[in-house]
């Protein structure tokens, strides 16, 4: 039995749902930046910082959003590389979601490094690690200024 929904139909009947789903994944990584940004640097959160710690746990929910995405919905059809295939693919809800989790795991495993780069080197990136919570690479470009400006 094929199940298949379209993209209008997942909205209309799980906007509730998928309101939820994003707030979810929005916040999923939350407990983990509030460690590396606690003050004091705990012995345990220096020992899971690895970038290959905390952003691998949260692989298993890319799958199953990836999974569910391409069992419960018919996907768009990629047929070459522009502007109105990319659109396409954003305007698809579930893999919004895909996106959203992929943005979250990418930008934990940034500040995770970012994290560790710091230990090693004694300084505090409060700044550059809330930066790349919420926006990702910017962080990383204030970190990196951070390091260029305190050698």
């Amino acid at each position: 039995m094929v199940r298949e929904m379209s993209p209008w139909l997942i909205e209309f009947f799980g906007s509730r749902e998928l309101n939820r789903a994003i707030l979810m994944l929005l916040c999923m990584t939350a407990p983990v930046w509030l460690l590396l940004l606690f003050p004091g640097r705990p012995a345990v959160v220096r020992r899971l910082s690895s970038p290959f710690f905390f952003p691998v746990l949260m692989v298993p929910v890319w799958i199953y959003m990836a999974y569910t995405a391409y069992t419960l919905s018919r996907l768009p059809v990629i047929a070459s590389v522009d502007y109105h295939a990319a659109r396409s693919i954003a305007r698809h809800p579930l893999l919004l979601l895909v996106f959203i989790c992929h943005i979250q795991i990418l930008n934990l495993f940034l500040g995770c490094a970012i994290y560790r780069d710091a230990l090693k080197r004694r300084s505090q990136p409060v700044a550059a690690l809330l930066l790349t919570w919420l926006t990702g690479p910017p962080g990383l470009l204030v970190y990196a200024l951070q390091r260029l400006f305190r050698r």
